[in-house]
């Protein structure tokens, strides 16, 4: 589960253009549980396709943690999970997630 700006989303996750939000990414075992406890051994990555369409930034000292930007376009790709015990992050993969970037409609 992805965690974005402190709403839960297994997919359909949706972001304003152009602004940055907190995300943490959530592990759950076959039976539903929580996996805790395994942030300091493991970690998570988050990819976007196509690239433009957001990044994703390390927070420091936290594997789990990450800030999203989203990109300056408006448009719909998709988002990777990736898990492991190093940086790279690339014995598991999750997803892929629909992510859309919008922007607000100004309101005269």
């Amino acid at each position: 589960v992805i965690e974005v700006d402190g709403v839960a989303s297994a997919d359909d996750i949706l972001l304003l253009a152009g602004t940055t939000v907190p995300a943490q990414v959530r592990f759950f075992n076959s039976d539903g549980a929580e996996l805790t406890g395994i942030e300091d051994e493991s970690f998570a990555k988050l990819t976007f396709a196509p690239a433009s369409l957001a990044t994703a930034a390390d927070v420091p000292g936290e594997h789990f943690h990450k800030t999203i930007t989203a990109g300056a376009t408006v448009g719909t790709g998709s988002l990777l999970v990736g898990f492991g015990h190093d940086a790279s992050a690339d014995e598991l993969s999750f997803g892929p997630y629909t992510v859309t970037v919008v922007v607000v409609a100004d309101r005269k």
